[in-house]
């Protein structure tokens, strides 16, 4: 699209295709729902046709224009394997880290060596993507160009902040307030069209204005606000499904506008020449983001919940107890009803921490919104 559309068109462009990304969500989620509550979700192998169909569509459909550069082996050479694979072993460690620590402890010696190793491996990827690599997939001029650097880390936050707190409203739903699977795929379908509306009004606005630094720290502090008040309503103020669907939609609603003008931003700034790499290192900084939020969310989810637990429950077996709650939702009904109550009580203080690491994620977003860059949208 950018290389087809002019810049100030950019945005729109990204508000259409992200309502056919919100049409596949908004079929996938309840019906993926109605599946897993009715027949078992072993039976969501259907997907597989799809996405394979998917893949064909693109493969067939997608004209590029041809260019050659060498033969295959030439062509090889330039990628950078080293790159990859120090930075997915660095990413890969880290998870594994932070998960044996929530589930297991934080001295113990496979959490220590994962996290110790994690450190390791990305210097590695830091020395080969600044030294040895011939085409680095994250090369210097553009990771470490401040006028692109504030758009990264807002991929980076707010990345992490959205993902994480939908995937817990959807466990807070379930294991809070009792909703079905199906249930909770009705619940977030605001969740979904929040992110579509407003991809496509900050590129219908930017395509107005030629504007997006005033916006992009608008639609930020409206995902504040969204995790904001999720974390307000699970918790700390009287429980609102109305509140915590609004929440939800104005997270993903200033996300959504977010990624679409930080996308701008990065080409208006990184110029003809280098939109194409700037473009895929805010996809790498957007996944990071993404599974390291989640994965510390979710951590923290389990270290909280694990604490709570214990302090609530006595017996002898407690220890049993702890174990089978955190490995299925369940097991809440085979527990006596003040057991059970005891133990909702101790998810939502699990789930408290999760909500109010989005919110300091979300904060960080708004504050580096201000060192966006703005440049004049062509078109």
């Amino acid at each position: 699209m950018s290389d087809i559309a002019p810049l100030r068109k950019r945005g729109t462009l990204q508000g259409f295709g992200n309502i056919a990304f919100a049409a596949g969500q908004a079929t996938g989620a309840p019906l993926g729902g109605f599946l897993a509550d009715s027949i078992g979700w072993r039976w969501l192998e259907p997907c597989v046709p799809l996405t394979a169909l998917a893949i064909l569509s693109v493969g067939f459909g997608l004209k590029l224009p041809h260019s050659s550069t060498g033969d295959f082996r030439a062509k090889l050479v330039r990628i950078d394997f080293a790159g990859a694979a120090t930075l997915v072993i660095a990413v890969f460690t880290l998870l594994l880290g932070l998960d044996r620590g929530g589930n297991v402890a934080w001295n113990d010696r496979i959490t220590i060596a994962s996290l110790s190793a994690s450190v390791v491996f990305l210097a590695a990827f830091t020395a080969v993507e600044l030294r040895w690599a011939r085409e680095p997939f994250a090369p210097k001029r553009i990771v470490a160009n401040r006028a692109l650097l504030a758009s990264y880390l807002c991929n980076l936050f707010s990345s992490g902040a959205a993902i994480t707190l939908v995937y817990h409203i959807s466990l807070y739903l379930q294991a809070v307030r009792g909703a079905s699977a199906s249930d909770v795929g009705l619940i977030l379908l605001p969740t979904i069209f929040g992110g579509v509306t407003g991809s496509l009004t900050t590129g219908l606005v930017m395509q107005s204005t030629g504007r997006y630094y005033v916006l992009t720290i608008v639609v930020f502090t409206v995902m504040l606000a969204g995790n904001l008040t999720v974390a307000l309503v699970t918790g700390v103020v009287k429980y609102s499904l109305l509140a915590l669907i609004i929440g939800s939609a104005a997270n993903n609603l200033g996300y959504g506008s977010g990624l679409t003008s930080t996308l701008v931003s990065l080409i208006a700034n990184a110029g003809p020449e280098d939109q194409a790499i700037a473009t895929a290192v805010s996809y790498l900084f957007r996944s990071l983001g993404s599974v390291i939020g989640l994965s510390v969310g979710t951590t923290l989810t389990q270290d909280f919940l694990r604490q709570s637990l214990h302090r609530r429950l006595s017996g002898a077996n407690v220890d049993e107890i702890v174990k089978r709650v955190r490995e299925s939702l369940e097991y809440l009904e085979q527990l006596e009803p003040v057991v059970r109550e005891q133990v909702i009580h101790a998810y939502q203080d699990g789930l408290q921490a999760a909500f109010w690491f989005t919110v300091g994620l979300s904060a960080m977003t708004v504050v580096i919104t201000f060192f966006v860059k703005e440049q004049p949208l062509a078109g």
